[in-house]
């Protein structure tokens, strides 16, 4: 259930959205498969209950092109941020 404890079927829910979205983006590696699990609960506690909305979400995060918000946006307009020559990447795959 969304915002609470999680029940076997909201693990069995999570386990299969995060299959398919690492079978869906090619992410084999243990570590990154890891990061998408935990993401994805988090989501889910925040209320997103929906698969196809924690498939977007999820896709949403490995897309390093997507537009993002909080303070990311702002340090990549700073001038330490654009003197780096090495562009931020999504999880490793």
């Amino acid at each position: 259930m969304p915002g609470g404890a999680l029940r076997p079927s909201d693990i069995e829910f999570l386990a299969n959205v995060v299959q398919r979205h690492c079978d869906q983006h090619g992410i084999r590696s243990d570590e990154a498969r890891e990061s998408v699990a935990l993401s994805a609960v988090s989501h889910f506690q925040r209320g997103i209950g929906e698969a196809a909305e924690l498939l977007d979400v999820l896709a949403r995060e490995d897309d390093p092109n997507a537009p993002r918000r909080g303070a990311l946006p702002a340090l990549r307009q700073s001038p330490l941020y654009l003197g780096q020559t090495v562009k931020p990447t999504a999880r490793g795959k």
